[in-house]
């Protein structure tokens, strides 16, 4: 969610408290808000502003520190920084 993390041999760690993020089973636990718009992961763990897109495969939408990217079902990615509307 644009929050700097590291893998500690057995979990992902927040780099500033070092706190968990998610156990090795991806269950995930400490998640913050994004960075860039504020919401919390959807109960799917799926970015909140670009969940549920259809013809979708899988998505980030980079959290405002990163390139987002798309990536379709019929394998076409698109990458670049995405700008959130409200």
């Amino acid at each position: 969610m644009g929050h700097p993390a590291e893998w500690d041999t057995n979990h992902w760690v927040y780099l500033d408290n070092k706190e968990v993020i998610q156990h090795k089973n991806n269950a995930p636990i400490n998640v913050r808000p994004c960075v860039k718009c504020g919401l919390m992961p959807t109960a799917e763990g799926q970015d909140p502003c670009i969940a549920n897109l259809p013809g979708v495969q899988n998505a980030c939408c980079g959290h405002g520190v990163k390139k987002g990217y798309i990536h379709f079902t019929d394998d076409r990615i698109i990458r670049g920084f995405f700008e959130i509307e409200t």
